[in-house]
């Protein structure tokens, strides 16, 4: 658990990845911390949708 504890300057727990949705902690400034799914998700997409040999 990387996130000590939540109060007013870190407002959410940082969460492990725990799905094919792939959590991230998205940290846009330092009030703006936000856990947030899907990250490229369209990009992943495009690599699992090519075939493989």
């Amino acid at each position: 658990n990387p996130t000590p504890t939540t109060d007013a300057t870190i407002p959410s727990k940082w969460k492990p990845v725990q799905s094919e949705n792939i959590e991230y902690y998205l940290i846009k400034n330092i009030t703006d911390l936000t856990m947030k799914e899907k990250l490229d998700w369209d990009r992943i997409s495009f690599w699992d949708s090519l075939p493989t040999k």
